[in-house]
């Protein structure tokens, strides 16, 4: 089983995404776990399936608290 935790702070540019993107597809990760999104829900759901993930469960940001997102294939519903 392969994991990846990142911090990646704002992941919002589309060129992040992107080489996210890569790194699951290379790796082949079954999980992903985010911290430092700065997402709202939406736009992690969004993200989820860019990336090809079947689901998550998210935990929106706070004010400058940044929030979490794990992601997974065959485990979650989006």
């Amino acid at each position: 089983m392969s994991i990846l935790s990142w911090n990646c702070h704002r992941l919002g540019h589309r060129r992040a995404i992107l080489a996210l993107k890569d790194l699951v597809r290379v790796h082949k990760l079954i999980i992903l776990f985010l911290c430092e999104t700065w997402y709202d829900v939406r736009k992690a759901n969004e993200v989820c399936s860019m990336i090809g993930y079947d689901g998550g469960f998210v935990v929106k940001n706070e004010g400058r608290c940044g929030g979490i997102a794990f992601f997974g294939r065959e485990l979650f519903d989006c």
